[in-house]
């Protein structure tokens, strides 16, 4: 993506792609985010908020779907984003330096060097969220080499790290590039029980596809 393209370049091209794709995906996103929500979550974090992430919320504030619609990963609203940032909080605090250590003993950073290799970070921002403690979001406090703003998984089971795309418009082209793989299940009884799926879990799928850029 060109960096002077807006989010809302690349977010209006997916939705399209999906409406065409799965049809009606677009009513399956929650209406724009207030000024006001952003600004009273930031206060609550103690942080600003990415600005590619605010142009996102000021778009579609997360999903309304019972599943996950990027490819089974819930797109979360500013609101859940900071339940889900406040549980890894929580953990932080309670596990202290030590618990900390045990549980990234097996982290590690692809490419070296970009993500801290530790098991959770306050500076990582949940954007898509698998419903296992697995996620897709902003990494606020990189490795030495790495970005603010770089888009990595991170998560319970997610100790293999990569830098997904250096910002979040290229990762959302990224989403865009597998519309064509997307699997769309609706329910005979009931067609608003609509399931999007990759053919792998999506967070492994992006990783793989990151892998391969090494």
């Amino acid at each position: 993506m060109n960096n002077n393209a807006t989010i809302a370049v690349a977010w209006t091209s997916f939705v399209s792609a999906m409406n065409q794709k799965a049809g009606r995906f677009n009513c399956y996103l929650n209406g724009p985010a207030l000024p006001e929500e952003i600004a009273d979550i930031e206060r609550q974090m103690g942080m600003e908020l990415p600005s590619e992430l605010k142009e996102l919320y000021m778009l579609n504030n997360g999903q309304t779907h019972r599943y996950g619609v990027v490819y089974g990963l819930d797109f979360l609203s500013v609101e859940d984003m900071f339940r889900r940032w406040s549980e890894w909080k929580e953990l932080i605090e309670s596990e202290g330096d030590e618990g900390l250590r045990e549980l990234g003993e097996f982290c590690q950073s692809h490419p070296a060097g970009v993500i801290r290799p530790v098991y959770a970070d306050t500076g990582w921002i949940p954007v898509f969220y698998d419903g296992a403690g697995n996620a897709i979001g902003f990494d606020m406090n990189p490795g030495p080499d790495g970005t603010p703003g770089q888009i990595i998984n991170f998560g319970r089971d997610e100790d293999d790290k990569y830098v997904l795309a250096p910002n979040l418009g290229e990762f959302i082209d990224r989403l865009t590039g597998q519309v064509d793989n997307l699997e769309v299940e609706i329910d005979e009884e009931d067609e608003d029980d609509v399931f999007f799926s990759l053919d792998s879990h999506a967070i492994d799928v992006f990783k793989k596809e990151a892998s391969r850029k090494l």
